[in-house]
């Protein structure tokens, strides 16, 4: 059997790979999928959690090669948007679903997502220097972000399978 990279999958056979590994993992995957309860004013948002998960498609345009075409900046943009409680209040249930499914399919990426979920947020009430440091941690958890997925997507193993630790350094400073 001739093995591929994720990015080169679709997401039925990232769907079969979770089936093959757990119930619980399929369920993440497939829930992991769907768009937002609410439409996202900021409009890469969906890009920046979806498209990984949905890979190549046969019958629409391939979501990775909308993902290869965002720069950090993007990814960046939507962090950082995130950054105000109330946003990612509002995206909480989608983000944890979202974080659910890198559960199993690598710890790297959920970690990241758990540390933008439980992040302090951009608050006004901060002086500039507070506000300059939290910025600056979102931006390294959207280079974090970007920088796990992409190895993920080029890996061959959909579901991780324990052998990723999570949280290992990076070039993301």
């Amino acid at each position: 059997m001739e093995m591929r990279k994720n990015k080169d999958k679709t997401f039925i056979e990232i769907m079969e790979e979770c089936r093959n590994h757990s119930k619980e993992a399929l369920w993440a995957y497939i829930l992991a999928l769907r768009r937002p309860d609410i439409i996202a004013p900021e409009r890469y948002l969906k890009a920046v959690f979806t498209c990984p998960l949905r890979v190549k498609s046969q019958v629409f345009t391939d979501a990775i090669d909308y993902w290869e075409q965002l720069s950090l900046h993007h990814f960046e943009t939507v962090f950082l948007y995130l950054g105000d409680e109330k946003k990612r209040y509002q995206y909480l249930h989608y983000l944890e679903h979202i974080r659910l499914a890198w559960s199993y399919l690598s710890p790297k990426v959920a970690d990241v997502l758990d540390k933008l979920i439980g992040e302090s947020s951009l608050s006004e009430e901060l002086n500039d220097r507070e506000l300059a440091y939290r910025y600056e941690v979102y931006k390294k958890l959207a280079c974090e972000y970007k920088e796990y997925v992409d190895e993920w997507l080029n890996s061959e193993k959909a579901v991780n399978q324990g052998e990723e630790e999570a949280g290992e350094d990076n070039g993301c400073a």
